[in-house]
């Protein structure tokens, strides 16, 4: 149910919003349009008030900010910069640059480890079948078998 825009509601919102009524919210448009409709007399004058303060106002020079303005802007935006960092902010920095570096490394090795698990001959069932399957590993790693004799080389 929508509920109907009273007159000084209709004026308040005429001298915010001005007086072309596409100017205004969709909402607060639609009840003073029904207003309008439902009272005319009574809403057209204060639409033409709003016009005519729109008008004024745009006809009425800009002034430019005074001296003291600008100088108390200026000094407020510069008190509000900061001067440098704090023991805590730097802390934090490092902090956050071991974490990401640890993170890093993480990903280079589980790549690696992943690359290294496919290389020719390492195979878990070969791992599975050593006596020593650490020292089966290693020696897979550091280098190659010679098929003749089934040594391994580096």
């Amino acid at each position: 149910m929508t509920t109907m825009m009273t007159l000084d509601r209709f004026e308040t919102a005429a001298l915010a919003w001005g007086g072309d009524l596409s100017r205004w919210p969709e909402p607060l448009r639609r009840e003073a349009e029904a207003l309008c409709t439902a009272q005319p007399e009574r809403t057209r004058d204060l639409i033409a008030a709003a016009g005519r303060l729109d008008l004024a106002l745009a006809a009425a020079p800009a002034a430019p900010a005074s001296l003291a303005l600008r100088s108390r802007v200026i000094a407020a935006a510069s008190r509000s910069r900061p001067t440098g960092w704090s023991l805590g902010e730097a802390l934090r920095g490092i902090i956050g640059a071991g974490v990401g570096a640890a993170l890093a490394a993480s990903c280079i090795a589980g790549v690696l480890a992943g690359v290294l698990a496919n290389a020719e001959g390492f195979s878990p069932s070969r791992l599975a079948k050593a006596q020593d399957p650490g020292v089966e590993a290693m020696q897979l790693l550091r280098g190659s078998q010679d098929p003749a004799d089934g040594s391994w080389s580096a």
